[in-house]
């Protein structure tokens, strides 16, 4: 780990690790990932390779993820519903979506 970025040894993402406890609303994720260089908010796909699926029909984090919290957004949005976007509640190795309006941390990377 070097400058708080975790690099997946599985896949090469980047992923900032920061302390911020904010909870963002889905139309307010932009706005935050200009403030970032070269890193942005994780889409669902991303999100998924963090999971482990070895042990449980949910996923979970994988042991090697140093960051755990409980509902992340995703950047992916819903594609027949823009109400909607896709976040992964890690706790519970759920994916699910949720009313843009909600609030949820979210998990930052970069490829």
């Amino acid at each position: 780990m070097i400058d708080n970025i975790w690099i997946d040894s599985d896949t090469g993402l980047k992923w900032y690790l920061y302390e911020d406890e904010t909870l963002y609303r889905f139309n307010d994720i932009p706005e935050f990932e200009d403030e970032m260089e070269g890193f942005g908010c994780a889409s669902l796909k991303q999100m998924m390779t963090l999971l482990d699926y070895t042990n449980d029909t949910n996923g979970v984090f994988k042991e090697s993820v140093p960051f755990k919290c409980t509902v992340y957004w995703s950047s992916t949005p819903m594609m027949n519903n823009p109400d909607n976007a896709w976040t992964v509640d890690v706790v519970h190795g759920r994916i699910y979506q949720s009313g843009i309006i909600n609030k949820r941390k979210i998990l930052v990377v970069s490829e």
